[in-house]
């Protein structure tokens, strides 16, 4: 899905905390692999404060994710503003 070595060394360590079997481990063909990456990008945004670009450009092109990721940006716009 995305190259784990294009992620910045705590993105890789979320990604190794949220995939501890790797990314195909557990279950995947139950949440599918958008949903896997759009979990991963909610959980580095609450972690990291932000959503790790490779992950952005896969959900980007999948017209089915669109609507999930423009409400993952927004949640990270509301938690910025109450963080300020």
């Amino acid at each position: 899905m995305i190259d784990r070595n294009r992620l910045a060394l705590d993105e890789q360590e979320v990604w190794d905390e949220t995939f501890p079997d790797g990314f195909w481990g557990g279950s995947p063909h139950r949440d599918g692999p958008h949903l896997r990456l759009w979990s991963y990008g909610y959980i580095c945004m609450l972690e990291l404060g932000r959503i790790p670009e490779p992950v952005t450009e896969v959900l980007r092109d999948d017209p089915n994710i669109a609507e999930m990721l423009a409400e993952l940006i927004r949640l990270r716009r509301a938690a910025r503003r109450i963080g300020e």
